[in-house]
């Protein structure tokens, strides 16, 4: 509950910058993902039988749909059995998209924010009984994104995820992932 209210704090402090600053001359932008979540290390990628999901939910304040900065809150969940990793993120976001008047626009961009990351292992020991490893841990984490806006506000992103690795026991188990989403601005 300690990291929770922590990520709570933090997201605050990322995202009231990000409202106020251009709250009076522009309109909100908000969007939301769904898509495909895989891990970077076989270790985890393997016990959770990796793809899991993404889910994301975002608020930006530029002129056009994808470019500006902005806010969000992204969720990746992998799960197999009783093996899991989860990481929910606060991000402050900035997107570039390139120049142009075509049906689709394409973008880059970075996120800088907080994230919680949590691990859970379990299996059976050499003497046959049920083991289980488990931990979460918060910190500083950052997204690589790149993407494609179409008319209409339907986006498909692709982003590199870079999370708080998770202690467990006596080693540290690495949370990064891609992701690919398709989703709605509106």
């Amino acid at each position: 509950m300690k990291n929770l209210n922590t990520v709570i704090a933090i997201s605050g402090v990322l995202l009231v910058p990000t409202m106020s600053v251009h709250a009076q001359d522009e309109v909100p932008k908000y969007h939301v993902q769904l898509g495909a979540n895989v891990l970077v290390d076989k270790g985890p990628r393997v016990t959770t039988k990796s793809p899991g999901f993404s889910l994301g939910l975002g608020y930006r304040l530029p002129t056009s749909p994808v470019q500006g900065y902005g806010g969000s809150v992204d969720f990746l969940f992998n799960k197999s059995n009783r093996n899991r990793s989860e990481t929910m993120g606060l991000f402050y976001s900035l997107r570039k998209v390139s120049q142009g008047e075509s049906a689709s626009q394409f973008y880059y961009g970075a996120s800088l924010g907080v994230a919680q990351s949590k691990y859970k292992a379990s299996g059976m020991s050499e003497s046959g009984q049920v083991a289980s490893i488990s931990g979460d841990d918060t910190g500083i984490a950052g997204r690589l994104l790149l993407g494609v806006m179409f008319r209409g506000g339907v986006m498909i992103e692709g982003a590199f995820n870079m999370t708080p690795q998770v202690k467990v026991v006596t080693s540290k188990v690495k949370t990064t992932s891609f992701s690919l989403s398709i989703g709605k601005a509106f």
